[in-house]
């Protein structure tokens, strides 16, 4: 607690230097250094004029409990070098570790008796750290997270304990079947794009990863990168001014990770590999980005080929049905879909089978509208917690698209068939299939049967 009101007496300090700096405000403005730039039913986004580029999206409540999201970049250039995976890594320490003026105990210690969550989450571009607590304790809670970012401890054998459970992990995760063959397919997708590498890392890379170098990588990237942060809760943005003002945050912003590979243009593949104990395969689209309202009318149309799909392999071919979809938003201003399933053959005949038939005789207004009530349902259902709600709108931050999503049940009701059918054609009639066989009773001839 002294640590802490010394900090506070430094904060104190630093805002009273803040008024009395030249940064071209007026006093007046110096007080409210945020600036609303734009706004949409309750959402708003601020920029703050000390932290050139920076941004915030901020969604007011009255309920009783605040979450909190920073937004770090992962930078491509990691994801095939020796860092691959120092982003998480780096994170867990801080979130974990405390800081210089609390040690590791006595920050944990504060956390649980203020009712404190910090977790993190890793993506494809980016990673967060999130806050979760009661209104009332949102000052302090700020407090500690933000004494940890600017001083954290980042102690040896924390960090030790920290890498050597990621690198365990991700070695158990990869070895996983379902997971070595995803990855496989992610690389022969991908190629050398940086989404072809696991933003975790591997076991092999993680354990060389020092203290030092993870370290100098976090005071490289909060000092020279832009960070973005999104808020919930019933606060004062100008609450936050005076800490921002005291992250050494820069104000580049990272470029976007290069455009995903044309896979129309890639040709189908299959494979041999008796390591996996099933055959998978997984077949890819480019669709519309996360910032058109084409992606959400997507979404529609694949809701109800991925049901008939789910319905040709279950019902009537006795398979034992494990299809996943994946449509996955990325910040290269593109998104993926991805189908993955078991039984290569069966799937592939009947996937081709159920694309020609939508194709050729498109949707009846009972699909759509079967289509419309599961979407928006698991909307609601994914936003029923803070944890969810700040991971959402982190991610509609990251992607651009917050003034797109708040209208999003809207956008689902006034979907028509033609719609549907319209964007369905356009993004699913070609794609490439990739497959990895277990056994050789599955023959490279497939493919081109199908």
């Amino acid at each position: 607690m002294p640590q802490l009101l010394g900090l506070k007496r430094v904060f104190l300090i630093s805002s009273i230097l803040l008024l009395l700096s030249i940064c071209g405000c007026t006093l007046i403005e110096k007080i409210k250094c945020f600036q609303k730039t734009r706004s949409n039913k309750n959402l708003a986004v601020f920029t703050y004029k000390c932290l050139p580029n920076f941004e915030l999206l901020h969604k007011p409540t009255k309920d009783p409990v605040v979450a909190l999201a920073i937004i770090f970049p992962i930078l491509p250039e990691n994801l095939n070098s020796s860092l691959q995976g120092v982003e998480s890594l780096v994170l867990q320490t801080i979130i974990q570790g405390g800081s210089l003026g609390l040690s590791k105990k006595q920050f944990q210690a504060q956390l649980q008796a203020h009712g404190i969550q910090l977790t993190t989450q890793v993506y494809a571009d980016y990673v967060t750290i999130q806050m979760l607590c009661l209104k009332k304790h949102f000052a302090y809670a700020r407090d500690l997270l933000f004494e940890a970012l600017v001083e954290p401890a980042f102690e040896i054998g924390n960090y030790l304990q920290i890498r050597q459970r990621q690198a365990l992990k991700q070695k158990q995760v990869l070895e996983e079947p379902k997971e070595k063959f995803l990855w496989q397919a992610q690389k022969y997708f991908f190629k050398e794009h940086p989404y072809s590498f696991s933003p975790l890392g591997t076991y092999e890379n993680l354990v060389t990863i020092t203290r030092d170098s993870a370290f100098a990588f976090y005071r490289k990237v909060i000092q020279k990168y832009r960070l973005k942060v999104a808020i919930i809760g019933d606060i004062s943005i100008d609450s936050l001014a005076t800490y921002l003002r005291n992250l050494p945050i820069g104000g580049e912003t990272l470029a976007a990770h290069p455009s995903a590979p044309n896979f129309h243009s890639l040709k189908s593949h299959i494979e041999i590999d008796k390591s996996i104990s099933a055959s998978y395969i997984e077949g890819r689209f480019l669709a519309p980005s996360p910032q058109e309202r084409n992606s959400i009318v997507l979404q529609i149309a694949l809701i109800v080929a991925l049901e008939k799909l789910k319905k040709e392999l279950c019902l009537r071919k006795n398979l034992t049905c494990d299809i996943n979809l994946w449509y996955n938003p990325c910040a290269a201003s593109h998104t993926i879909v991805s189908y993955v399933a078991k039984h290569p053959e069966p799937t592939i005949f009947a996937f081709n089978r159920i694309l020609k038939e939508l194709i050729d005789r498109g949707f009846s207004i009972e699909e759509i509208e079967n289509a419309k009530i599961k979407l928006i349902m698991g909307y609601y259902l994914k936003l029923q917690s803070k944890e969810n709600q700040i991971e959402e709108l982190a991610r509609q931050l990251q992607h651009k698209n917050w003034e797109l999503m708040q209208n999003f049940p809207e956008i689902v009701k006034a979907i028509t068939p033609e719609e549907a059918l319209k964007i369905f054609r356009q993004y699913l009639r070609n794609g490439s299939w990739y497959v990895i066989a277990h056994s050789d009773k599955i023959t490279k001839d497939i493919l081109g049967r199908y």
